[in-house]
């Protein structure tokens, strides 16, 4: 695809429009643009007859169509007048800027003229760093976006004597002594394992990054301009998932690596929207973020919360000791005193705390999974559910419209059951803090204890009927591979102990949000493992992530952190034969 979109002008006659696009093509040197000549002359063709002889209208774009078509901002003057105001409003008409084509995505216009677009790559005044030999690949066939700092030659940087700063936007080029090619655009961090962010790939959207110039004449990269295009594309497939229909829903807007906005998180509670920063350069541009944010998605532009994810910004070299008000300083919206605020989320309501909540609020990233128990709770008729870890009762109150008729949620927080609480409330569900006989018809049962306490306890009465269903969503056990081991040995006594509550037959819903046991890919293992120690089995009935407004990007997979497991529970052995068959086991892995 080439750098510059070109779109010849129409004709009446379409075998003159294909010789005109193809002979501007070869000159130009591009033999895809020539390849879109040869379809536009056949759909013209096609339509024409269609149309009697007539030529039609072009069809429209889709709104925040994906492309790395580019005009010269002057060309706008050959717009019609409504076409023209629509790229103005979008702040996108200055003569010193190069507007992305799918600005005018929902309104193609007729006659594009192409004397002011350069045939070649800008000139650009960013500071470069150069890849090892060999780890090109990364970048170019896998698209990977994250460069580690064993990619990139050493010392930074590269060319002359141009120091690089943390925060600031560097070309990613491949080594000198191979072919001296641009593989991207990304933020620049010494003091992270993350050496370059890229947010520009060459591979996939072409050389010409979005650039404005100075009042000196030099050109540099638009940073405002390349935020606000992948605001516009994350906006593109929520609107095509359906989730921000929804005037009272909540929803992840841009999930980081998964939208190429590494380091960066957008949430959308009803009328309020949350971005999160995670990396320094988040930090550093938060002026062009915000501003970006408000541009492709007006809806934010009064209501546009700020927070920060203290602990991965002090990994990634940001002081924690960084003056508040500086902090605070890039034309931000109002940040004191957060709101609450109600979302609605498959017809139950939730009370949002924006302000000291886990993540942005809530947890958007179980939102398919508390569903898929509400239904598992309906086909399976399931009355008796345990919910392990509940935090504000997402599990719990999926579960009592489900149809369970005797739902507990445990969590060792008070205040996220005072938010369980609360939700239930709102949904008019009735809940009790302990079994008495004027609140045995509640259906759900709110208990402040540790889930190992309360396990152990249960375990240890022998009148205590078992459950249908347990849900263990434990927060992150493995914040770190190095942590795995003791985190898996974790891991495997949680799950131990919420299996012995599991009648015969019944499921269990066991979660991790640990990015390095899911990558690891040794979950089910430690499930299995921690059954095998009950003298139980277990069967696999799925597998599942985070919802599906959580994307993943192919060259990024290292951003996947949530896996939920469905099993189902068998019956449990006795000890004795436990002990036989793992004896017999021994013998003959002996004799092999």
């Amino acid at each position: 695809m080439p750098p510059y979109g070109v779109l010849g002008e129409r004709s009446a006659s379409p075998r003159l429009g294909f010789l005109s696009g193809a002979l501007r093509s070869l000159r130009m040197g591009w033999l895809p643009q020539c390849q879109t000549a040869v379809s536009r002359a056949r759909w013209r063709r096609a339509s024409m007859q269609h149309h009697g002889g007539r030529p039609p209208a072009p069809p429209p774009r889709a709104v925040g169509a994906c492309g790395n078509r580019w005009m010269g901002a002057s060309s706008l003057q050959r717009l019609s007048p409504p076409h023209r105001s629509f790229v103005t409003s979008a702040e996108a008409a200055a003569p010193d800027r190069y507007v992305p084509r799918t600005l005018l995505s929902a309104v193609r216009p007729e006659v594009v003229s192409t004397a002011t677009v350069p045939t070649e790559p800008l000139p650009l005044a960013v500071p470069t760093v150069r890849l090892r030999p060999g780890k090109e690949r990364l970048f170019v066939q896998e698209q990977a976006s994250l460069v580690f700092g064993g990619a990139l030659q050493e010392p930074l940087p590269a060319d002359g004597t141009l120091e690089v700063p943390n925060g600031a936007l560097v070309q990613v080029r491949t080594a000198r002594n191979r072919d001296d090619e641009l593989v991207g655009y990304g933020f620049y961090n010494a003091d992270s394992m993350f050496r370059v962010r890229l947010l520009w790939q060459n591979a996939l959207d072409g050389p010409q990054v979005p650039a404005r110039r100075n009042e000196a004449g030099e050109w540099s990269v638009d940073v405002g301009a390349l935020l606000q295009r992948r605001f516009a594309e994350a906006r593109c497939i929520r609107e095509r998932l359906g989730l921000l229909a929804d005037a009272d829903g909540a929803c992840r807007v841009v999930n980081g690596d998964g939208d190429r906005l590494s380091g960066l998180c957008l949430d959308r509670y009803a009328q309020y929207w949350v971005a999160q920063s995670s990396a320094l350069w988040v930090e550093r541009h938060r002026g062009d973020v915000e501003a970006a944010i408000r541009r492709a998605f007006p809806e934010a532009q009064h209501r546009l919360l700020w927070r920060r994810n203290a602990d991965r910004l002090a990994r990634d070299g940001l002081p924690p000791s960084v003056d508040a008000a500086e902090a605070e300083s890039a034309a931000s919206s109002p940040t004191a005193s957060p709101p609450r605020v109600r979302v609605r989320e498959h017809d139950l309501w939730f009370d949002v705390d924006l302000g000291t909540g886990q993540k942005t609020g809530h947890y958007c990233d179980q939102r398919d999974n508390r569903l898929r128990l509400r239904q598992l709770v309906q086909q399976s008729g399931a009355q008796r559910v345990l919910d392990l870890c509940c935090y504000t009762a997402g599990f719990a109150l999926n579960a009592v419209l489900g149809g369970a008729s005797h739902v507990t949620a445990v969590d060792s927080s008070a205040v996220a059951l005072e938010a369980a609480r609360r939700n239930a409330d709102l949904n008019g569900i009735r809940c009790a803090e302990e079994r008495t006989a004027q609140d045995a018809a509640a259906p759900l049962l709110l208990v402040h204890d540790d889930m190992v306490r309360y396990c152990a306890r249960l375990f240890r009465d022998d009148n205590e009927p078992l459950y249908d269903a347990v849900v263990l969503d434990p927060p992150k056990l493995a914040p770190t591979v190095s942590s795995l081991p003791r985190a898996s040995a974790r891991y495997r006594k949680l799950n131990r102990m919420a299996m012995q509550l599991v009648r015969p037959g019944g499921l269990l819903l066991t979660c991790s949000c640990s990015a390095a046991m899911t990558q690891s890919g040794k979950f089910l293992s430690v499930v299995q493992a921690a059954a095998l120690e009950l003298g139980r089995t277990v069967t696999l009935l799925g597998e599942f992530g985070a919802a599906t407004d959580h994307v993943l990007s192919p060259g990024s997979l290292q951003s996947k952190y949530l896996t939920a497991l469905l099993v189902s529970i068998s019956e449990r052995r006795p000890l004795d034969t436990m002990r036989r068959d793992r004896g017999e086991a021994s013998r003959d892995g002996m004799q092999e």
